[in-house]
């Protein structure tokens, strides 16, 4: 293979992701007519067409949409080689992209990796908070943090830790209805729903012996964002069930006690998910490494 062909094939992997000739060419600083003109010779040297272009969006043709898996997994590659050199002085540098529910990005990702990123400026954290999965060559992301069982048998699944959460509630909240201790006595109060969850008014926990128990409490309001939840507990208007990681100051400080305490919530196996590869670059084996350590503390 000749080396224009590589470069074709770069530009157009370039192309199909950002969807656009004219966000490649200043990223490349050169003109959106030679960009058209190398994709064209490359659909007629491949004899199928790539591409479907209209004069207000680009659309991926069936077999674009296969040949861009491959083209984006050679850039892909070229990029970590390149990165990797570039580390072996000890500097992490480039990009690193992660995607994440937004539970997990925001209980996980932000503090395990707050030290991690000062540690190296040069090292960009590119966070995709997303609670769908997606392609994670086509999107290029390096690490994707999810739970449950892996199915797509082309990717590592790498077990990081348990995902511990608690019951919390304000002092002036209990002041008002009293403190849950037993299992029965929670359909009795109020809750903060965090949307995420399938069934946001449902608590399951288990008692000392291992034994699951489950009670649905009137909702008090509802979101899908962490802070908002632990702010609202704070504020005294449920109970909230939210990761240690988001309320261990607020516990310190005395804003938010642990209700339930004679009770545990089931405990959530969390996965570090890559592409499969002889070596994982630097930049993502350190990321996975300081996250594991953080849920290992977190324990």
């Amino acid at each position: 293979m000749k080396l224009e062909q590589l470069r074709k094939m770069a530009l157009f992997a370039m192309v199909a992701r950002e969807g656009s000739f004219t966000a490649v060419a200043q990223q490349q600083n050169i003109a959106t007519s030679a960009i058209s003109n190398a994709i064209t010779h490359l659909e007629s040297e491949l004899g199928v067409r790539l591409l479907h272009r209209t004069t207000r969006q680009l659309r991926l043709t069936d077999e674009g949409r296969a040949f861009f898996k491959r083209c984006e997994a050679m850039l892909f590659e070229a990029n970590t080689a390149h990165e990797e050199i570039t580390q072996l002085g000890g500097q992490l540098s480039g990009t690193l992209t992660i995607t994440a529910s937004n539970l997990e990005a925001q209980s996980i990702v932000l503090p395990a990796l707050a030290d991690f990123l000062q540690n190296h400026p040069k090292l960009v954290l590119n966070l995709l908070v997303n609670d769908q999965k997606i392609d994670l060559v086509a999107q290029g992301i390096d690490i994707a943090i999810r739970v449950g069982r892996l199915e797509d048998s082309s990717l590592i699944a790498r077990p990081l830790g348990l995902f511990p959460e608690v019951l919390v509630a304000a002092p002036a909240y209990i002041e008002k209805y009293g403190e849950p201790e037993q299992i029965n006595e929670l359909s009795k109060h109020h809750i903060i729903a965090f949307l995420p969850f399938s069934q946001p008014n449902q608590i399951s926990v288990l008692d000392k012996q291992g034994t699951a128990h489950s009670a649905y409490l009137k909702i008090a309001a509802k979101t899908d964002n962490i802070e908002v939840s632990r702010a609202l507990a704070i504020l005294g208007l449920g109970i909230a069930r939210l990761p240690y990681a988001a309320v261990n100051e607020a516990l310190s400080r005395g804003k938010l006690v642990q209700v339930m305490k004679n009770y545990s919530l089931p405990k959530i196996q969390i996965y570090a998910v890559t592409i499969k590869r002889d070596l994982q670059p630097l930049k993502v084996s350190m990321a996975i490494e300081r996250i594991q350590q953080y849920l290992n503390i977190m324990k």
